[in-house]
């Protein structure tokens, strides 16, 4: 787990101070002491660009948290800071680590019965995982792993948990055809509070992911009642380099949100559809 991991690294204790006697001779440690002599000699743990870490929270969703206080999943990234932070105080270093999530995902069922989760569902945590990425400020990236589905383990028998030990957290099936979760992707939109009232205006946050880096864009938020069609409700302009926006609008009731993005080519995506409730 990732806490015990960097207290190992940096040869603290769970209350963050230099370890000591047995437990420093265990890990190789220095027996408390000199902390400045264990920064100069260790220069790559205090000097590194950014700390990589692999937030999975595999059936949770994204902005619940777990009980054990060894993990750091999304909703519970504050651990992993806290406890970067508590070490490099301890040896006088004033530096926030910026952390990259160099890998990240949720398994589909299709195919994998076991460990997988709706396809929808898998569309939806992965767009909401973007957005609490894109809300903490130290977090520089968020990867997503897969592009395609693991092959199956072909060592065991077909339909046996080994079987499906492998990864299908992709955007594609293994053969190529389009799961929901490619689409939400490709344009991730999240509402972090679908329901309104009293005419109060609804958070809409999205991003433009295959816009060029770094460019002026504009999208339109669009929104249909329970049936009908979609209109559209506001046209955002972000300069944001990774294409992020955000917008507070006006629903006319109740139905679903989308973004509509005109790429240079002249290609016309949409976003998934986000459910909301106004009344």
């Amino acid at each position: 787990p990732p806490i015990p991991f960097i207290r190992a690294l940096y040869c603290v204790g769970s209350s963050f101070g230099p370890l000591r006697g047995t437990a420093a001779a265990l890990l190789h440690c220095p027996d408390g002491g000199d902390t400045q002599a264990f920064v100069r000699a260790h220069p790559g743990l205090f000097d590194a660009t950014g700390f990589a870490h692999h937030p999975y929270s595999f059936f949770l969703a994204p902005n619940v948290h777990m009980s054990d206080s060894n993990f750091a999943p999304l909703a519970d990234l504050s651990r992993l800071e806290g406890a970067l932070d508590r070490t490099f105080t301890t040896y006088g270093v004033a530096r926030k680590l910026p952390i990259y999530l160099t890998e990240y995902g949720y398994e589909s069922n299709p195919p994998n019965p076991f460990r997988g989760i709706p396809l929808g569902r898998q569309s939806f945590y992965l767009d909401e995982a973007q957005y609490l990425a894109w809300k903490d400020p130290r977090v520089r990236s968020l990867a997503q792993f897969l592009l395609y589905d693991s092959a199956p383990n072909s060592a065991y028998p077909p339909g046996s948990p080994g079987y499906w030990s492998t990864f299908q957290t992709g955007l594609l099936f293994q053969h190529g055809a389009r799961k929901p979760a490619l689409n939400g992707y490709r344009l991730p939109i999240f509402v972090p509070h679908p329901s309104t009232s009293g005419g109060a205006p609804l958070l809409v946050w999205g991003m433009l992911r295959p816009a060029p880096n770094a460019s002026r864009q504009r999208a339109l938020i669009q929104w249909r009642a329970v049936s009908g069609r979609y209109r559209t409700l506001t046209t955002v302009t972000t300069s944001d380099p990774s294409g992020f926006l955000t917008a507070q609008v006006q629903l006319p009731g109740s139905g679903a949100v989308r973004l509509e993005w005109t790429s240079p080519t002249g290609q016309v995506l949409h976003s998934s559809s986000v459910g909301v409730r106004s009344g």
